[in-house]
């Protein structure tokens, strides 16, 4: 009996440190990973994790604090110190201040998941608003109307070439939409409703171009 007890409280100091080692290596290391991946990087070896959340999101994009930086390779000395033999034992005392380092990381990392998603969907929107402004222009040019309200130029166009005239309401639309995207008062569900409006609006003008170009190709032959 005096025996069992003894490896019992073996097991016990062994739990604890797989606790502070492999369970919140994992609980860190994945979370850190997926936001790499969520930035658009492929997924990263556990060693090249700490090096490119530090050189992404703090040097970089200075969008993430160096503290979460080391406390990611704290964790992962952790259990590489575990795993090599040099960790043998752990308090309890020690396990619960890590546990509040590891719970203020993915408080922190949950945070970063927002600013990246908010950071692409920027991205996103500054691609669809110059391709709207240059098909646009570009429409205008062709059909020779000469304007600097691109509104009122593009309710002259559609008269002019047959076209709806909600497509220049889409692209009233469009304009409003950049200062509600700018001053934040536009919803995630409103804005995707919005871009795909003007999606649809760009495939319109695009299309009708080609079929211009066609027919003039056409009338040359």
């Amino acid at each position: 009996h005096m025996g069992i007890g003894e490896e019992l409280l073996k097991r016990s100091k062994k739990k604890l440190l797989m606790i502070a080692s492999e369970d919140l290596y994992y609980a860190t290391l994945n979370p850190s990973q997926a936001a790499l991946m969520l930035y658009g990087i492929a997924p990263p070896t556990p060693k090249e994790t700490v090096k490119l959340l530090e050189e992404v999101f703090v040097k970089k994009e200075k969008i993430l604090e160096q503290k979460y930086v080391n406390t990611l390779s704290r964790i992962i000395g952790f259990f590489k110190d575990m795993e090599h033999g040099k960790l043998k034992n752990i308090s309890g005392a020690e396990v619960d201040e890590i546990i509040k380092d590891v719970e203020a990381y993915l408080k922190r990392i949950k945070k970063l998941f927002n600013q990246i998603e908010k950071k692409r969907e920027k991205e996103n929107f500054t691609l669809l608003n110059n391709a709207i402004l240059n098909t646009t222009r570009g429409a205008l040019a062709n059909a020779n109307i000469k304007t600097s309200n691109l509104h009122l130029g593009m309710k002259k166009y559609c008269r002019q070439e047959g076209l709806p005239e909600s497509l220049a309401e889409d692209f009233k639309i469009f304009e409003k939409s950049k200062k509600d995207f700018k001053s934040n008062k536009i919803t995630k569900a409103e804005l995707e409703k919005i871009k795909r409006q003007l999606r649809t609006y760009l495939r319109i003008l695009e299309e009708h171009q080609q079929k211009k170009e066609f027919l003039e190709a056409s009338k040359s032959k």
